[in-house]
C-alpha cells in the first residue's frame, strides 16, 4: 500500500479505504460521503472536493495502524 500523506486525493482515499475494509456511503443527497470502519469511528467528507480532508487522511492512518497492530498480534500468537 502506498504512503498516506497530507496530499492524498479523494480517489486514492477511496481506494485505500476499500483495502482497509472501511465502508463508504452517501447518507444524504448533500454531496457528502460517510466513511465508517466496523470497529468504530467515522468521518464525513465532501464529495465535491478532489482532495481528501485532513480528518479523512488521519482517520485512514488510524485504521491502517490498528490493522497493522492486529496483524502483528496474530503473528505473535502463532509464533508463541
Amino acid at each position: 500500500m502506498g504512503q498516506l500523506h497530507s496530499g492524498c486525493s479523494l480517489s486514492s482515499a477511496l481506494r485505500i479505504s476499500r483495502k482497509l475494509g472501511v465502508r463508504v456511503s452517501r447518507p444524504r443527497r448533500t454531496g457528502e460521503l460517510l466513511f465508517v470502519h466496523p470497529d468504530g469511528g467515522r468521518v464525513r467528507h465532501s464529495a465535491n472536493r478532489k482532495d481528501a480532508s485532513r480528518a479523512l487522511t488521519v482517520f485512514l492512518r488510524r485504521v491502517c495502524r490498528a490493522r497493522a497492530a492486529e496483524t502483528e498480534d496474530l503473528v505473535l500468537l502463532m509464533a508463541g
